[in-house]
């Protein structure tokens, strides 16, 4: 049960970070960007669930620094990835795959 926590609070932090980058009006993966107030809103859903699954396995303070490590990671993906795959599937697949590949490789001690 421990690594499906895992996996699924690294999903969904996945999930928010790719909603705020897609609020953004400078993306070029839909037509027109998201409305802010919903991808906030979806952001704040989405980042308690994961830090109320991370908080499961660890102490509140190092969920939360896990989960600002998640974040960062992400957004480093949504800034490298769409220019180069400029479809909205693909970026999500990939983005997703790596956030499993990271939740399966990592050592307890890391994620």
């Amino acid at each position: 049960m421990d690594i499906a926590f895992k996996i699924i609070a690294l999903q969904l932090s996945w999930a928010s970070c790719l909603g705020i980058y897609l609020s953004s009006a400078q993306q070029r993966l839909i037509g027109q960007p998201l409305p802010t107030k919903a991808a906030g809103l979806c952001f704040i859903v989405t980042a308690t669930l994961a830090f109320s699954l991370l908080s499961f396995n660890h102490h509140s303070l190092m969920a939360f620094i896990i989960l600002l490590g998640i974040w960062m990671m992400n957004l480093i993906i949504l800034a490298l990835l769409p220019p180069h795959r400029p479809n909205l599937k693909k970026v999500f697949i990939v983005g997703s795959a790596i956030s499993l590949l990271v939740s399966l490789l990592g050592d307890p001690h890391v994620v």
